[in-house]
């Protein structure tokens, strides 16, 4: 009998899975069920961030959602927003999940992946942002398109957390309300550096958003 949220290494022998850090978690026997019959696809900002954030996703699981932790360094946006759509599949066949139960969060770096991947795919039902940018300094190849602009696709809730207000936080606010999407931008005081408080109070946030949307 499970009793403990404890993540497993997991290598599938998929395309998607390679080059990445997979760690996975299954709801234990006598949690709770706040997320009961969810499953959480999160991105930290890298692959060598997957580890370090394994402690602070084990409440989700505790609540009840299978939690998928993925570390990537994706170079390319086509690339991430790929593998995320993979892992995705595999976690809902995995999960044995209904539709739309199935939310995908991330920081930093893989809060835009999270939000790119929201905007561009139908296996979620919710999605997080914690301090990823929706707006590039300026395009290439690896990033072709503004997050911002794919954000009129979202057909799903949103909750974007940045750590201070900004005009691209307005900008994206206005943007997301002129659409009329079911989104939330907020933002948290920065009480630390990213990775401590920040982060934690950013997912202890992230974890009511989704035990009331998902």
């Amino acid at each position: 009998m499970r009793t403990e949220a404890r993540f497993e290494r997991l290598s599938p022998n998929e395309a998607w899975a390679e080059g990445s850090e997979l760690w996975l978690a299954e709801p234990p026997e006598g949690g709770t069920e706040e997320l009961d019959g969810t499953a959480i696809l999160v991105l930290p900002r890298g692959r060598s961030d997957a580890e370090s954030c394994l402690e602070r996703c084990a409440e989700a699981a505790r609540s009840g959602a299978v939690v998928l932790v993925l570390g990537a360094d994706d170079a390319s946006d086509r690339e991430a927003v790929a593998r995320l759509d993979g892992a995705a599949r595999w976690l809902i066949e995995h999960a044995h999940l209904a539709p739309r139960s199935l939310a995908v969060v991330g920081w930093g770096r893989g809060g835009t992946r999270a939000f790119l991947a929201a905007c561009t795919s139908t296996r979620f039902g919710a999605a997080a942002n914690l301090g990823g940018p929706v707006l590039y300094p300026e395009l290439d190849a690896e990033r072709p398109t503004q997050p911002l602009e794919l954000s009129l696709n979202l057909d799903l809730p949103l909750l974007v957390i940045a750590p201070e207000e900004s005009e691209e936080t307005v900008l994206l606010r206005r943007t997301l309300a002129d659409a009329n999407k079911d989104a939330e931008v907020e933002v948290l005081a920065d009480p630390g550096e990213p990775g401590t408080a920040w982060d934690e109070a950013a997912w202890q946030r992230t974890l009511r958003f989704l035990s009331e949307r998902l």
